[in-house]
């Protein structure tokens, strides 16, 4: 009896100690936003073939069942009502964050002129100061804040700097993180004593930047991160690592990978020899919401990242299974001492609703423990989650699956879909997810087997697009499983090629027609009345002219 009764109060003092501990966790709160894609030249009277712009061959169009909403267009990037109602909600629901994550492509998808884009990020700098004045907010380069698009240098340090000055970041980052910025975009800041934001610019080693394709760690950022975490190890210190391009695949689109290969393998490595001191990881540039489960070699879960949707609500017309989404904002809780991330709310507005009540309704979509039973987003979690995922009869991946593009489609994953989602979701490394892949033999080759190389003509002029498309292989070759760059594997980035441009009106085309008719017209007429005039007065080739005596 007394030992039953010992092993009772032993229980109980365990849940004490339990729910102590539970209690005692440092919960911070930060916000994360990401690619925005602002477009001051967003219109409602605009064109939705011409990046919702005002038609320069049809400045009169009314506005019509067509016309761009209040809010956004999924044809088109984003207007500042809906930036400045995103950033509004954020302040309502969580008004003192520890820090703010604006998890970069602030520039819109069209190459703006150098003065447009700081004009548009320094407005968008200037508004979020504002709103968390006394809040961190920790900016991040995205590939579409460099012009040329994708194009980010790492050797220049006059870019960096300059958008330090001219975007206002010098007034976000302390003096030692505008330091190491200036020579690549990367950065760390300590926000306890405990815990430090490691920001890096990966869009270094993102797969369309030609400017870094053959060096062997652009901006010296590799060699930095890792003096950094050894430091970081040493004091017993730990941190969140924040950048906008994730490694691995997108989940949407079989054999796309976001990075070069080699860039890709020394990413995983780096996060796998310091596991012990990364407590998470955050992404963006996919416009979808989903996570990436890192696998040390020996499939060991070692650590988790989570890539939030996007604010820009654009359709991607190149990837037909690629839906638009509605835009989203993300509250996340984490632990101050370890940076392990504890929970997810997702926060969106149902754009079509917006645009039809021209008010927008901001709500939540899920808060991610409640909706998947688990306790944190830790990695041991997130392992369990994706197991359950594969559970007959459970319905938590298709609930999984609905939140990717926010709620947007409610489109279903079939069996084919489901197997190639969750082999990017945990296969990170190219080799390991081509195997993942190859098992599933009924995978269909996606068009990623295209590379489409888009020209952008300036915003001055009407938008004109060429592609340039040739066809590669259906497998990969050995030197890009093995991390070998000579033979790169093309990547379908989801979110950077614009739409196409709008037609020339059937009015102007018939202005058009017309006027030519009418020169052809004239010309038969003035050829005609030529003739008539030959005819009536001929003219003699040769005159006889007599001779004249002077005398």
């Amino acid at each position: 009896m007394m030992s039953t009764i010992s092993l009772v109060h032993l229980v109980i003092y365990e849940l004490v100690l339990l729910s102590v501990y539970v209690s005692s966790l440092d919960k911070g709160y930060f916000w994360q936003i990401t690619d925005i894609h602002f477009d001051p030249e967003y219109s409602v009277d605009g064109s939705p073939g011409n990046l919702c712009h005002k038609n320069r061959f049809n400045p009169f169009r009314k506005h019509d069942a067509d016309s761009p909403g209040m809010f956004g267009d999924p044809r088109c990037d984003t207007p500042w009502a809906l930036v400045q109602s995103a950033i509004a909600a954020m302040k309502t629901i969580k008004a003192n964050p520890d820090f703010v994550l604006w998890t970069g492509d602030t520039g819109p998808h069209s190459d703006a002129s150098q003065k447009e884009l700081n004009s548009l990020i320094k407005e968008t700098t200037d508004l979020l100061n504002k709103t968390f004045n006394g809040s961190y907010i920790i900016p991040v380069l995205g590939n579409h804040d460099v012009l040329p698009s994708n194009q980010m240098p790492a050797k220049n340090s006059k870019y960096y700097q300059g958008t330090l000055t001219d975007w206002g970041w010098e007034n976000l980052l302390p003096a030692d993180a505008q330091k190491t910025f200036v020579t690549g975009g990367y950065y760390s800041q300590m926000i306890t004593p405990e815990f430090t934001l490691v920001v890096l610019n990966t869009n270094l080693n993102f797969m369309y930047d030609k400017l870094t394709e053959n060096m062997i760690d652009p901006a010296g950022m590799f060699d930095w991160l890792r003096a950094l975490l050894e430091k970081q190890r040493s004091d017993n210190r730990k941190v969140m690592i924040i950048s906008h391009v994730p490694p691995g695949a997108y989940e949407r689109e079989a054999n796309s990978f976001h990075l070069y290969p080699r860039y890709n393998r020394e990413y995983l490595d780096v996060i796998e020899a310091y596991s012990a001191v990364i407590g998470s990881q955050i992404f963006a540039h996919e416009h979808k919401d989903t996570f990436r489960l890192f696998l040390d070699k020996k499939g060991k879960p070692i650590n988790v990242g989570l890539l939030a949707p996007s604010v820009n609500p654009w359709k991607n017309t190149f990837i037909a299974p690629d839906p638009p989404n509605n835009p989203g904002v993300r509250l996340v809780t984490y632990d101050r001492d370890t940076g392990n991330i504890l929970d997810i709310e997702q926060y969106y507005v149902d754009l079509k609703a917006a645009n039809k009540a021209r008010k927008a309704e901001w709500k939540q979509e899920y808060q991610f423990t409640k909706a998947m039973g688990v306790p944190d987003l830790k990695p041991a979690s997130i392992q369990t989650l994706l197991k359950n995922f594969t559970t007959s009869g459970s319905k938590l991946f298709d609930t999984f699956y609905s939140w990717n593009d926010v709620s947007y489609s409610g489109g279903s994953c079939n069996a084919t879909c489901k197997k190639v989602y969750l082999c990017t979701v945990q296969h990170l490394d190219i080799a390991s997810y081509n195997a993942c892949v190859a098992a599933n033999a009924s995978t269909p080759h996606h068009p990623s087997h295209y590379v489409e190389i888009v020209t952008r003509q300036p915003r001055t002029a009407s938008p004109i697009y060429t592609t340039l498309s040739k066809i590669l292989p259906t497998t990969l070759p050995d030197e890009v499983v093995s991390g070998n760059n000579s033979h790169r594997r093309p990547h379908h980035h989801p979110t950077h090629r614009p739409p196409h441009h709008d037609p020339i009106p059937k009015y102007i085309k018939y202005i058009m027609f017309g006027m030519g008719v009418v020169v052809f017209v004239l010309f038969i007429v003035i050829m005609v009345l030529c003739c008539q005039r030959r005819r009536l007065y001929p003219q003699t080739r040769y005159m006889r002219v007599p001779s004249v005596t002077i005398q």
